[in-house]
């Protein structure tokens, strides 16, 4: 209906999509069918909320009395049951007895990894298929318990919840349905339906093939996972007392690392923002507001033999310095690229021209880089005992090869241009950071940031200019030790 359903397009989701989707409810109610709007993925929850919203405001000033106007909920978020006190206050303001069709979830891999990608400081949904299961049953419980503003529509093909709401809606005498999908719990409802006064919706897919084969794909992933109950119903295996034994009862699994430490112990993984919440979005903007792109003065091509010089002297003072305490100077670098976010953001935005999204990931990338550079030249370059056949002390170390030239291109003006300084400083060189003569405001700022973390100056300097001039003047020194160049083939062959 809407290919940019977004929280960053919302002024146009709301302006562009809700008459789409209200030219469906009118359809729907004219003709007293129910229409239920699907959940989407978390990230999407508020402004499918405020949709949702302008739609029932709608319905309860066109139709007030139809009640199949009604909204899927997610069982497995863990605000699944804050979601429901939103959707009762939506119903009780509009006057409206709204749908609510509780489901489990469906997109479970892809928050986890998307979490994980972020870099979020916790995942939203549950880790843990019983937790899922625990919130399901409250969920339940929440729906039958406000019957003058939610219709509960329990879809689930798991004989032992389908018994606990039966037991709670017995209790509370809400009216309420069953749903399951087609060609799937046939069995178990065949028994359930048994009692007259039960009622269970069909849920059937309906279109051509093209149209289908992605929504039968996401079906068997969900059967055929392990944990799912339909797939140990069908497994002889498993008896049938540890099938139905409840969520309460089950042992803590271990949980899923947290998305900072996806990487284990030895290297933190980067923070990121979730961009579509307006709140964590605010300080970017400020960002933008305030910062400007300095002007950095173009480096005097007569004056590079005298910057090599000085990184010669800076590379006997950096080059001493034992790798943990060189690491641990990379790793307070990347804690305060990450607290300098929405400066270096408002940068890449302004003087890069990248977007938010790709700003941010940038962020996160170069800060990685700091922390991986660190983290391998602790493990290659730790002193380490060999072997003495004949009793002597045998002790092999590794040491920097002197000053380098780095030079990295526009596309990725900090990753890159971090990546190549940190993993030349990391293993005790001096470095000539010459970034891409598009991006020189970027790179000086990163610099400042090294410099401020303990990276001494004549270690690391930053010669901006063109490739031409001040490139070229860099490569041709022979006191260097080596080029690390990201760019053209053609320029690499000069280079070389």
């Amino acid at each position: 209906l809407y290919p940019r359903y977004e929280d960053a397009q919302r002024q146009r989701v709301m302006t562009e999509l809700v008459p789409r989707v209200w030219a469906l409810c009118e359809l729907a109610a004219a003709a007293n069918m129910n229409l239920t709007i699907d959940a989407e993925e978390v990230d999407r929850l508020e402004l499918s909320l405020d949709v949702f919203d302008a739609l029932a405001a709608r319905v309860a000033e066109r139709f007030p009395m139809w009640q199949g106007f009604g909204l899927a909920l997610q069982a497995y978020q863990t605000r699944a049951l804050e979601l429901i006190e939103c959707v009762t206050a939506i119903a009780r303001r509009h006057r409206l007895r709204l749908m609510c069709r509780l489901v489990k979830g469906a997109y479970w891999d892809a928050e986890i990894k998307r979490a994980q990608e972020l870099g979020l400081p916790h995942y939203p949904v549950f880790t843990h298929k019983q937790h899922t299961d625990i919130s399901y049953l409250a969920c339940a419980r929440a729906l039958l318990a406000a019957p003058d503003a939610i219709y509960p529509q329990f879809a689930t093909h798991n004989a032992g919840t389908i018994a606990a709401i039966l037991q709670m809606a017995a209790k509370s005498g809400a009216a309420f349905e069953l749903q399951r999908l087609h060609g799937m719990g046939e069995g178990i409802y065949r028994e359930v339906l048994k009692n007259p006064l039960l009622g269970c919706r069909v849920y059937a897919p309906v279109g051509a093939h093209r149209d289908l084969l992605a929504y039968l794909v996401r079906r068997l992933l969900e059967n055929g996972a392990n944990s799912s109950f339909v797939h140990q119903l069908a497994d002889e295996a498993v008896d049938v007392d540890e099938l139905l034994l409840s969520p309460l009862r089950l042992d803590p699994e271990p949980s899923l690392p947290l998305p900072v430490d996806l990487y284990g112990p030895e290297r933190r993984n980067s923070a990121g923002l979730d961009l579509s919440v307006e709140t964590l979005r605010a300080p970017l903007l400020a960002a933008y507001a305030t910062t400007g792109v300095p002007v950095v003065a173009p480096s005097d091509v007569e004056r590079i033999p005298q910057a090599v010089d000085r990184a010669t002297r800076g590379f006997a003072e950096w080059g001493a310095r034992p790798v943990a305490e060189r690491a641990a100077t990379l790793r307070q670098a990347a804690d305060a690229l990450e607290a300098q976010l929405p400066l270096f953001c408002a940068l890449m935005v302004k003087e890069a021209r990248k977007t938010w999204v790709d700003a941010v990931a940038e962020v996160r990338e170069a800060a990685d880089f700091l922390r991986y550079y660190a983290l391998e030249a602790e493990r290659l370059m730790a002193p380490r005992i060999l072997p003495g056949p004949t009793g002597e002390r045998n002790e092999l170390r590794l040491s920097g090869r002197g000053a380098w030239v780095c030079i990295s291109p526009w596309n990725f003006p900090l990753a890159i241009f971090l990546g190549q300084v940190a993993a030349a400083l990391a293993t005790g060189n001096a470095v000539l950071a010459k970034p891409a003569e598009q991006t020189p405001a970027i790179a000086a700022q990163a610099v400042r940031l090294l410099h401020a973390a303990g990276v001494p100056e004549p270690a690391l300097q930053l010669l901006h200019g063109a490739g031409e001039t001040v490139g070229a003047a860099l490569v041709a020194q022979q006191p260097i030790a080596g080029v690390v160049f990201t760019g053209s083939t053609e320029v690499a062959r000069i280079i070389a």
